[in-house]
């Protein structure tokens, strides 16, 4: 997750991944040491409870969405508003994080609204059902404007499930020439404009 923040609102409108949303923003509280107790509505609550120690495969399809304005109570209306929420997001944003000296190979599939029935988000734009192609494009960016080598390629509009095991299929070649001593290519110049990852 490029800037998590924009995983809630995107992947938490998908029933298959909404409960992975769920899952992750239990998770980084309890590795942040966070009580959101205070904050949360009774869904929230139940969220939190129903998340710790699960698995992904397990979060899978457990909701049909889970909005912010479910999980929070209406005097947190924003990320912003809980303190603790707010500090890790800001915290996992690799748009804040320093950038690598080392070359980078990035993929990022669509499809996510055909393939993960997460519908296209109104303006942070299409993914693949979990990650969005915005903030990836962005995150590209960031490090290419700061003289990283980066390649970076959109696969097909296969969706998050298959877009892993193609990554594999593509990372593994990138990684095993950086190892025979191949300089490692790049896209920077032709990354097509992204999401804000600071903003």
């Amino acid at each position: 997750m490029v800037r998590p923040e924009h995983n809630l609102a995107y992947a938490g409108e998908g029933a298959k991944w909404s409960g992975v949303v769920g899952m992750a923003l239990t998770g980084m509280a309890a590795a942040y040491g966070d009580d959101l107790s205070p904050y949360l509505t009774d869904l929230g609550k139940k969220v939190v409870a129903q998340m710790v120690g699960v698995k992904i495969d397990d979060a899978e399809n457990t909701y049909d969405h889970l909005r912010w304005e479910e999980l929070f109570r209406p005097e947190y209306p924003t990320p912003d508003d809980v303190p603790p929420i707010r500090a890790v997001l800001d915290d996992t944003n690799m748009g804040l994080a320093p950038v690598p000296s080392y070359p980078y190979y990035i993929g990022q599939s669509g499809g996510g609204a055909d393939q993960q029935k997460t519908p296209v988000h109104p303006t942070l734009g299409d993914g693949d059902g979990v990650m969005l192609l915005g903030d990836t494009r962005g995150l590209a960016q960031y490090y290419c404007d700061a003289g990283t080598t980066v390649q970076y390629e959109e696969y097909p509009p296969i969706g998050h499930t298959y877009a892993g095991p193609y990554w594999a299929t593509q990372m593994v070649p990138w990684v095993n020439a950086r190892f025979a001593g191949q300089a490692a290519p790049s896209t920077c110049g032709s990354v097509s404009a992204g999401n804000s990852l600071t903003d």
